[in-house]
């Protein structure tokens, strides 16, 4: 009879210990919002003056998602990149920055537009944003202009 060697028998419970082991981190500093900031939108849409009165921010797969919603129900949702430097930037179509507005069923995206980040960092983000929206479904455009935004982000 041939003997077994303990080999690989222990190669085998080592894989299981390293397998088995997970590494338990504490939050960092990014994971947690500013509480201090006071988050704010302002726009005008399609001529009228527009105010949210609830926010989030949140930082989804490495971009920022900024909401705002207003008294009516209507939201407006930016996407700005968390890699983001201030500066201006081109928005809407393929690039990176990105609008949408929703009042009721009635979706708008941005078509082409442009964002100022004016400051960023330290899960906060403040800027400028207009554009020239299309309805998703009728494909009618409607501008929203003065866009001003200032967001904690988690």
């Amino acid at each position: 009879m041939k003997k077994i060697s303990g080999l690989p028998i222990l190669v085998f419970l080592c894989a299981g210990i390293f397998v088995s082991c997970t590494k338990t981190t504490s939050p960092t500093s990014n994971s947690t919002p500013n509480n201090s900031v006071k988050s704010s939108m302002t726009a005008t849409v399609d001529g009228n003056a527009w105010v949210a009165s609830n926010f989030s921010g949140a930082n989804i797969s490495g971009t920022l998602q900024i909401e705002g919603a207003a008294s009516d129900g209507s939201q407006i949702t930016l996407g700005i990149p968390a890699s983001s430097k201030t500066g201006s930037f081109a928005a809407g179509g393929t690039n990176p920055y990105q609008a949408t507005y929703q009042s009721g069923v009635t979706y708008w995206r941005l078509i082409t537009g442009t964002f100022k980040i004016t400051s960023i960092g330290s899960n906060a983000v403040s800027g400028t944003f207009s554009g020239s929206f299309t309805n998703t479904t009728t494909n009618a455009t409607m501008n929203i202009s003065g866009g001003v935004f200032t967001s904690s982000y988690q």
